[in-house]
């Protein structure tokens, strides 16, 4: 056995010591060793040292050691037992550059890390922590795991918890608010296994990734468009993996959320026995296309049995990975679609510690040599730019950059790839291999002194969708904004304690201030004394409900001109303090001073009309009139000259003549003569 394992002949080895062919840095402790076993100091001992073989390599060996003695004790020789430990160390040599690989790709992802004990207290903590909270891995370390969750969300957060250490091997998701270290709340999307009896882990392995960013643009676009979107927060993916004869050979724990079964009912039992029966021949031909073919994917959907009998939609994708050594089956994802409108936001963050799982995940991950070449990339390069993998290895990856894009792009790896540990953010285009773009989110970080990466790993992110609601938020606030801002009435909001938050510029036309001359002032101030507590009481009585609005009665107030005049304005609105988009009060004001100074004209001229009708009013009827003299009795029963009564109670005015008839009575001596029509 020695001579195969150094490689001499047993007749070069007889007489040589076994200093000779040790390794010179494992002599020392071996002689010690061997002394103190020889003055009977040790029985025996055992080392693992190296040998030198006869063609100078070396090999690890086991040595275990005795000494036979004479009958008075003194050591004759020694007693030797040596085992070939090359395999062995191999093994632990790739378990350790596994090990580190894998540890390189958690600790330099994008998503924390935590492991929590029984207990809830951390006892690991990714570097990413620090990225996102900005609390050091160590700081937490032995700290519990909910003290910076949010007060509102703790309760909700500990239950959920509580439920999965009583489910071995269970999974739950949740989102929550967490306390940044400067003080201020993120919200983070979380996803926990349960493995406390799992000796690798002893503890509950949480993923968390920062969802802020999301939280807030959805809350926006939410707000701008006034209706509320579906958004699914805690679906997860089942991951089924069937051998080569379509049996279950793994379930993963999320089936028992979406269909009722737990792993260990589905686990050894054939893939098709849960598809609908109208289903079945359509799938069973895919799934025998899909065996026939390594390497191939296929996407469906069908109906599954949920425990409880009924029946729920799916959406599949299975993939081919029978030749891959570290899964040997086709792997299937499965999204519970029954209620498609809550079906698009996560997938189910149930990856564990296989590379299938992590190339199904939903980041880009590249890894590059300095020059930029790509000597790695996920397959869900596929799913973005339509990209397979081996189409890019080998490639420069900004070849599929946009041109636009690629000088900042190459400035930012330029910066960070020779310094190790050195990290770059930035936003780039993706082109498509069918053409268009895809806006993606990267982080790229340098382990060039790693010799496991030895170069960059680019962590992208699909932020496409991100992208598109910005925009339309940003066009719909500029529609509406222009809307408002070219009405004729003043748009205003009052703050709940009456102040000016916001004026359109249509305030200018009306008042002669500008919008900033007048936002943070009182709304009172503007307001003629006289007037303060009647629109105090208006305002207040405005409707809540915005279909209310139209019919309700608008309050007139008088405003002071900025020349210092007073304008009689007009106003409705309705009291919005529930609403999270306005919180105060919308107002409409318009100018109404030359239309309530023509209604007081109208006034006026209304009362001068009817006073005017009411004096020729008092012409009508009987009016008692002297047979003789033809004087008339006014009202106080005075009798005087008809034309002085007809002055009085008239616009009639008389001038004095004297009629052709009477000229002739009175004057015959000028007036005899003459014909009538003559006497004027």
């Amino acid at each position: 056995m020695l001579c195969a394992i150094t490689g001499y002949a047993e007749s070069e080895l007889v007489g040589r010591s076994f200093e000779e062919i040790t390794h010179p840095d494992d002599v020392l402790a071996d002689v010690e060793l061997a002394r103190l076993l020889a003055r009977g100091e040790l029985p025996r001992y055992q080392i693992e040292k190296r040998y030198v073989r006869k063609d100078g390599s070396v090999v690890w060996v086991s040595l275990s050691r005795s000494v036979l003695r004479d009958e008075r004790g003194a050591p004759l020789r020694y007693v030797g037992i040596v085992q070939d430990l090359t395999e062995r160390k191999a093994l632990e040599e790739a378990l350790r550059r596994s090990e580190r690989h894998f540890r390189a790709l958690i600790e330099n992802g994008r998503d924390i890390v935590l492991v929590l004990d029984r207990e809830g207290r951390n006892i690991y903590v990714s570097p990413a922590n620090q990225r996102w909270t900005g609390w050091p891995p160590e700081e937490r370390l032995g700290r519990e795991g909910f003290e910076l969750i949010h007060p509102d969300d703790l309760g909700r957060v500990k239950g959920q918890l509580a439920e999965l250490l009583r489910t071995p091997g269970g999974s739950a998701s949740a989102e929550y608010r967490w306390k940044h270290r400067d003080g201020h709340w993120i919200w983070v999307e979380a996803t926990a296994h349960q493995l406390v009896d799992d000796p690798a882990v002893r503890g509950v392995v949480v993923s968390a990734r920062d969802v802020t960013e999301r939280r807030a643009i959805e809350e926006k676009l939410e707000r701008s468009e006034r209706y509320f979107r579906a958004l699914i927060e805690a679906t997860q993916d089942v991951v089924t993996i069937l051998d080569e004869h379509a049996v279950r050979t793994y379930v993963s724990p999320s089936v028992e959320a979406v269909l009722g079964f737990t792993p260990a009912e589905l686990v050894g039992r054939h893939g098709l026995d849960s598809v609908h029966p109208d289903d079945l021949p359509r799938v069973a031909h895919v799934l025998a296309e899909l065996l026939r073919a390594p390497g191939a994917r296929a996407a469906l959907e069908l109906r599954v049995r949920h425990k409880d009998g009924s029946w729920r939609h799916a959406d599949s994708v299975g993939h081919n990975l029978l030749d891959d050594a570290a899964v040997r089956g086709i792997v299937i994802h499965s999204r519970d679609s029954t209620a498609r409108h809550v079906a698009e936001a996560q997938l189910a963050a149930s990856e564990r510690y296989h590379r299938a799982l992590l190339e199904n995940a939903l980041d880009l991950v590249f890894v590059t040599d300095l020059s930029g070449t790509t000597r790695s990339v996920s397959t869900s390069i596929a799913r973005v730019t339509g990209h397979a993998p081996s189409e890019l290895v080998g490639r420069s990856v900004f070849e599929i950059v946009h041109p636009d894009d690629v000088p900042r792009a190459a400035e930012a790896f330029a910066r960070s790839a020779p310094q190790h540990g050195a990290r770059e953010v930035v936003e780039v285009r993706l082109l498509h291999k069918e053409g268009g773009v895809r806006h993606v989110e990267v982080v790229g970080q340098s382990f060039v002194d790693d010799p496991v990466v030895d170069g960059v790993v680019l962590n992208a992110r699909d932020v496409t969708e991100r992208k598109l609601a910005e925009e339309r938020l940003a066009r719909s606030e500029a529609y509406f904004r222009a809307l408002i801002e070219q009405v004729s009435d003043a748009v205003t909001v009052l703050e709940p304690d009456g102040a000016l938050r916001y004026l359109s510029p249509a305030i200018h036309r009306i008042l002669g201030y500008e919008p900033a001359e007048l936002v943070g002032s009182a709304l009172l101030d503007l307001v003629h004394p006289d007037d303060r507590a009647k629109i105090a009481a208006d305002v207040a009585a405005w409707p809540v409900a915005p279909e209310e609005a139209a019919g309700s009665t608008p309050a007139r107030f008088r405003a002071r001109h900025k020349d210092g005049s007073w304008r009689t304005l007009e106003g409705t609105g309705r009291i919005s303090f529930e609403d999270p988009l306005v919180r105060g009060v919308i107002g409409s004001v318009r100018d109404v001073s030359d239309r309530v100074a023509a209604e007081e004209e109208r006034e006026r001229l209304i009362g001068e009309l009817r006073a005017a009708l009411e004096q020729v009013k008092t012409l009508e009827g009987l009016l008692p009139i002297c047979s003789s003299c033809k004087r008339v009795r006014d009202d106080q029963g005075y009798w005087t000259q008809i034309e002085s009564y007809l002055s009085a109670h008239s616009r009639a005015e008389f001038s004095h003549g004297i009629c052709p008839r009477c000229a002739k009575e009175l004057y015959p001596d000028f007036f005899a003569d003459k014909p009538t029509d003559e006497i004027r």
